[in-house]
């Protein structure tokens, strides 16, 4: 299978050399030039390893590779067997995506890149990336001591909960690089973007035999693991007698850079039984307005909430839905530039025409704390902020149109991995460090703490102040020069 970019540049690239390249040479994001077809029912009662080889194989080019990488990617890296769990509620089925080694979802794609970079080069790697929270921890995670490989990783100063800083500060590793920036996730993501197209810099790290990449949700290698749990989820149920195969399931996916639920739309293209997709964000809602006008418009307050992940104003995996609505690269390409510089872009009539089966909806801060107490109170299950805006925005869909077929809200993250916003939710007034408030979490809902955020505070910090977004650069020379 060759890949292309969903600006028109195409050098019939193969899987590993887009995972390599991470962006296209001309900005654009590198989608497979056609989608395989599944006939999924066939797959009923396989392992998630097992299922995922077969539906990664196409897409690299060969079964034994696809083997190789989930082999060893999955390998010790969670602590369920099949890698999720689903918990049943009265009003919907919640895939638990947090129980890897960063309490995540982020996880599943980032056990599996480096071994996707494993596969793709020789000589060294110096990985960049972004992050709003999750993705950082969970990349420098899966890339520690991998040879060859170097990561660096920019995020928001103190634009993360102290859980995730410490996450970061504490990574073990001496190729993992962490950096905070002075700015939000927006600033970091343009960064990055920005360093990608720097034609010196690639030259000059080229020169040096270091191949530049990314972790980052742009990176094919990222989106294409994340359709597998979403055919996992599907044939589980029905191999629960939960659903019959054929029944639409609507997904409800708590919404940052749309990489999440671009894979469950990827799913429903292969093949997969989906229903509707309700698109979740927080207060910022942009994503939720784009669905609702066909507008969309990042000219907007920024809010900081106790959601970081869904913190984002510019959702770069939309790039790859707009692709797949319109199989037109031009169109995207001007799309993208309207983006870029005017904040803003317009479909037109005949693209939302297409989006018949998308709904978008916002939870506030106060409808999120409130859906968490509900939740606790009434079904005995704890959710984290993300997941609780997902909830708000399924009840909102469901007083709008009825509950017509079963849901599916992803649950990305352990709720412990924000236990003061979540202790603030169930009506905490005192004010706790997040190491106190584990523990009083854990007495409070009666659920367990994952032992990978519980030992963090017994870890040593590898701390470097911030630096200026216009610094990213510099820091990324020296990094290369010391390869």
């Amino acid at each position: 299978m060759k890949y292309k970019s969903t600006r028109g540049y195409q050098a019939g690239e193969n899987f590993h050399q887009a995972v390599l390249q991470g962006l296209a040479p001309d900005g654009g994001l590198y989608v497979p030039e056609s989608l395989p077809s599944f006939s999924f029912k066939d797959y009923l009662g396989k392992s998630y390893r097992d299922l995922a080889i077969e539906i990664l194989t196409p897409f690299m080019g060969t079964e034994d590779l696809a083997r190789d990488a989930v082999i060893k990617g999955y390998k010790d890296y969670f602590s369920k067997e099949n890698l999720v769990e689903i918990h049943e509620t009265k009003d919907a089925y919640y895939l638990e995506l947090y129980h890897g080694r960063t309490a995540a979802f982020k996880d599943f794609a980032l056990a599996l890149l480096p071994q996707f970079m494993r596969q793709s080069v020789q000589g060294r790697v110096l990985i960049l990336t972004a992050t709003s929270g999750d993705t950082g921890k969970a990349a420098m995670e899966g890339f520690k001591n991998v040879e060859g490989v170097d990561i660096i990783v920019f995020y928001p100063h103190q634009g993360v909960s102290e859980i995730q800083y410490l996450q970061m500060a504490t990574q073990e590793g001496d190729n993992t690089h962490p950096v905070g920036i002075k700015g939000n996730f927006d600033d970091a993501q343009r960064g990055v973007k920005t360093l990608f197209m720097d034609q010196d810099l690639k030259e000059d790290l080229k020169n040096r035999e270091v191949h530049l990449s990314s972790a980052n949700s742009i990176n094919i290698g990222r989106l294409l693991p994340q359709v597998i749990y979403y055919v996992y989820a599907y044939l589980s149920l029905v191999d629960q007698g939960k659903l019959t195969y054929g029944d639409p399931l609507d997904l409800v996916v708590p919404t940052g850079n749309f990489g999440d639920i671009l894979a469950g739309y990827l799913a429903k293209k292969m093949g997969l039984p989906l229903g509707n997709f309700i698109c979740a964000s927080n207060q910022n809602a942009v994503l939720r307005d784009f669905f609702q006008t066909g507008t969309y418009d990042t000219h907007r307050p920024f809010y900081k909430t106790s959601s970081p992940s869904m913190d984002i104003l510019i959702s770069s995996n939309v790039e790859r839905f707009l692709y797949y609505l319109t199989e037109d690269t031009e169109r995207v390409k001007n799309l993208q530039e309207d983006l870029t510089n005017k904040g803003e872009f317009v479909i037109g009539e005949d693209i939302k025409d297409k989006l018949k089966d998308w709904y978008g909806y916002a939870g506030s801060e106060e409808e999120a704390f409130a859906s968490i107490r509900k939740v606790l109170e009434e079904d005995h299950y704890l959710l984290d902020p993300h997941t609780a805006v997902a909830k708000v925005c399924l009840d909102k869909y469901y007083k709008d149109h009825g509950k017509k077929s079963k849901a599916l809200v992803l649950s990305t993250a352990s709720p412990y991995k924000f236990p003061s916003s979540v202790l603030k939710a169930l009506g905490e007034e005192e004010t706790f460090s997040d190491q106190a408030a584990i523990e009083k979490l854990e007495d409070l809902s009666k659920t367990p703490c994952p032992q990978v955020l519980k030992s963090l505070w017994d870890k040593d910090l590898k701390e470097r102040p911030p630096i200026q977004v216009e610094d990213m650069k510099a820091f990324v020379e020296k990094i290369g020069e010391d390869l």
